[in-house]
């Protein structure tokens, strides 16, 4: 009996389980460093003269818990306590199978995430079921539609308290539980037990709806022509309930915290499409005409309760709290766009593209919510002409493609409202002592705000060698933004220290080049490379600001420089430590020409040779990488592959917060560095002091990003379909992949490509094992 394809019922489960082990972290001190690194400075330092019953007097900055547990030999490794192995487990259950002009797919996912932070959980439930229905020929619907639940309930170990926390802190009573503080510090910022969060008790769910819904119609009566509607909405709830009782450090001190924050989204989107397809002869148009509207709108809900009777409730006892607080917010944006294309082919050797957009956003200003953003582009198949393909060349270059093209488009990048001004509210005390509200002026009108707008130039060309084998695209383009939306300094008399405005220009130019080869295609074995290199460059070209002579200048305060980069590394350029090159002044000046050259200090470099001012601040490599790569290598043997892919970057330089000079009075752990001694006379670190002046123009350190990455690494077996074929079971596929598997870099902070917070989570080693099955 003969089954058609499209009637039968395809079952297919698909899951895997991913485990995480965290990696690169950070060499802090120890307890046995920490108490020297501390003892050592308040001891330079100390003024209180020794007695026979207090003999080393700089221990009384110490707490009692870090002395006692110095004196036990005990050290506490907070990131080793916060961080755990991480375990993922995905579960995937789908059906899809069809009758007549009728299919469908229904898909039941499960995902349960335990994170590397200890307390860090996370569990989705996820439906989808999509629907395609034809009518006739020339009427046709599809549906997709997905609810999704999310639950992110209870509370991790803080990561960035753990790496900062003191070693000679304790993390657990006699009694086994958290202790509230790992220390007696005063403040809670030094404090506060890096753990002590997993005693909170929180409730952190989320729903969402999406549903995608088209509608299409092919006119019988005109051939060619076509109208599709496409609808989309979506809809985003979250409940977050956090409850900090008697046994936290917050809920101790406030007789318990109480935090909640409700929230919902509703967005849409509907786009008329009409499109228009026809050839005559050598000549294939294709024309496209759109008119859509979009729409967010979201509020939001927060409350706080302190001061509550007990802790038995928890998060649903927010009518006892004896203080409570509350704040809303609302925000709608509304986009409405026009977009026409046309596509014109003469005999599949020349293409033309011509499109225009005309695009609004309901948050510029009243003049200036539209923006219209032409492009047009060409394209010549150059192997498809007479003098090419029938030539001895096109047994080699098998396809050859020349591309240019120029456009406008237009970026929004702003929030909504932001060209309202705002006033913020500022409550005090008359002197009856009786509370006045009040406001104040803290973000002025921008009503005259509009599109960024880029406009851009792409060439390059596509070509195809022996039938494919090598495959190799180059682009090279060049673009120019105006108008950009920068925060300008105003004097704070306004009210407020900046205001959004269309101001100033940049130029980009780059390139990028791919390569695929199929270096070997035997029937048994096949081995393809592809290869992908980038370059960007961009720079400032005016920032709004002229000198007497109409001239672009720079805007130092906030870090604009002509010829550079919006962002930069703008800053004292560290060149080493001041040494004693004087013996019989070894605390003293060093050179006369540098008031602050004493042996320890940080030595700058000295651009203009007049001391160190803030003339001799100087852009520190680039901010921004030069060059990105990435190789992807493929092997198949039999049912077996194996890919590995590499990634890396040339040409960053970042600054390292893990090399901060500041010391927080010593209530802070830090990373272990090699500090300067009279007898350790090393230029990669100033002395250990209480004195900050150490570094006296705060400068920070920075260091070259530049890394190569084995990133992903995946070994597949398909399972031979000569032994599937007497079983119900269609396709079976196990494989192992591996990411982030090793990097080589110079860096020494967690992650080299993921700069943003050094002092988050780590970044983790991922190890996955796989199944795909249908039957």
């Amino acid at each position: 009996m003969e089954y058609n394809i499209e009637d039968r019922l395809t079952v297919s489960y698909d899951t895997y389980v991913t485990i995480d082990q965290p990696i690169n972290l950070p060499r802090m001190m120890n307890g046995k460093e920490f108490y020297k690194y501390k003892s050592e400075a308040f001891k330079a330092t100390n003024t209180t003269p020794p007695t026979e019953e207090n003999p080393e007097p700089w221990l009384d900055n110490f707490t009692p818990t870090e002395l006692a547990m110095y004196a036990a030999g005990q050290s506490t490794d907070w990131m080793k306590l916060a961080t755990q192995t991480g375990i993922k487990q995905q579960h995937n259950l789908s059906f899809r199978g069809g009758a007549n002009k009728t299919s469908y797919f229904i898909s039941l996912n499960y995902t349960d995430v335990k994170g590397t932070a200890v307390g860090n959980e996370f569990k989705r439930y996820n439906v989808r079921f999509n629907l395609d229905q034809e009518f006739n020929s020339w009427l046709k619907f599809s549906t997709t539609t997905q609810l999704g639940r999310y639950d992110r309930s209870g509370s991790s170990a803080s990561f960035w308290r753990a790496i900062k926390q003191v070693p000679l802190g304790r993390a657990y009573n006699e009694d086994g539980s958290l202790t509230l503080s790992a220390t007696e510090d005063s403040s809670s910022a030094f404090s506060i037990n890096p753990l002590g969060s997993l005693n909170n008790k929180t409730k952190d769910i989320r729903a969402k709806v999406i549903t995608n819904n088209v509608l299409e119609v092919k006119f019988p009566f005109i051939k060619g022509l076509s109208y599709k509607l496409n609808t989309g909405f979506t809809y985003q709830n979250s409940s977050y309930k956090n409850y900090q009782g008697l046994d936290t450090y917050e809920g101790a001190s406030a007789n318990g915290v109480l935090n909640t924050d409700d929230w919902h989204s509703e967005e849409w989107i509907l786009e008329n499409i009409i499109s228009y397809q026809r050839e005559f002869g050598k000549h294939r148009i294709f024309f496209t005409g759109l008119y859509s509207a979009q729409s967010k709108e979201y509020e939001q809900n927060t409350m706080e309760g302190k001061n509550f009777p007990n802790d038995v409730m928890y998060y649903y006892q927010i009518s006892k709290a004896a203080t409570m607080s509350g704040n809303s917010n609302y925000y709608k944006e509304n986009h409405i766009s026009q977009m026409g294309r046309l596509n014109y082919t003469y005999d599949d050797r020349y293409l033309l593209t011509l499109t225009a957009r005309r695009d609004g956003y309901s948050a510029f200003g009243e003049s200036s919510k539209f923006g219209v953003f032409p492009s047009a582009a060409i394209g010549w198949n150059i192997s498809n002409e007479s003098f090419f393909k029938d030539k001895p060349i096109s047994e080699t270059i098998s396809n050859l493609k020349y591309r240019l093209s120029w456009g406008k488009n237009g970026n929004e990048a702003i929030s909504a409202y932001s060209t309202l001004p705002n006033l913020s509210t500022y409550n005090y005390l008359n002197d009856d002592h009786t509370a006045q509200f009040g406001f104040y002026p803290s973000k002025l009108a921008s009503p005259g705000l509009g599109w960024e707008t880029t406009t851009s130039i792409n060439t390059g060309f596509d070509i195809a060698l022996w039938n494919g084998r090598i495959q190799s695209s180059f682009d090279i383009y060049w673009s120019k933004t105006k108008d950009l939306l920068l925060s300008r300094s105003i004097p704070t008399i306004n009210g407020t220290g900046s205001i959004t405005e269309n101001r100033g220009q940049t130029r980009n130019r780059g390139f990028e080049f791919q390569i695929t080869s199929n270096n070997i295609t035997h029937k048994s074995f096949s081995w393809s490379t592809s290869f992908n290199l980038s370059h960007y460059r961009s720079e400032i070209v005016d920032v709004g600001l002229y000198d007497a002579n109409g001239k672009p200048v720079d805007d130092v305060a906030s870090k604009w420089f002509i010829g550079e980069p919006i962002n930069v590394n703008y800053d004292y350029k560290i060149i080493g430590v001041w040494q004693i090159a004087d013996p019989s002044n070894p605390t003293g000046q060093q050179d006369p020409n540098y008031r602050n050259s004493y042996p320890g200090y940080v030595k700058y470099l000295d651009v203009d040779g007049n001391d160190i001012t803030t003339a001799d601040k100087t852009i520190i490599g680039s901010a921004i990488p030069k060059v990105n790569m990435s190789l992807m290598n493929t092997f198949e043997y039999k049912n077996f592959t194996l890919s590995v892919f590499l990634t890396a970057q040339l040409g960053q330089t970042h600054l390292n917060a893990l090399y901060d000079t500041s010391h927080n009075s010593y209530r802070q752990n830090r990373f272990l560095v090699d500090f300067w001694t009279p007898e350790n006379p090393t230029n990669s670190y100033p002395k250990n002091s209480l004195n900050s002046d150490v570094n006296p123009e705060g400068a920070s350190f920075y260091e070259k990003t530049d890394f190569l990455r084995i990133s992903d690494v995946t070994l597949g077996y398909n399972f031979p379909q000569q032994w599937l074929r007497r079983t119900f079971i269609k396709r079976l596929n196990l494989y192992m992949n591996i990411k982030n598997l090793a990097t080589i870099t110079g860096w020494t902070g967690m992650d080299p490509e993921f700069l943003n917070d050094q002092l988050a989570a780590p970044p983790v080693r991922s190890f996955t094992f796989g199944l795909k099955l249908d039957i």
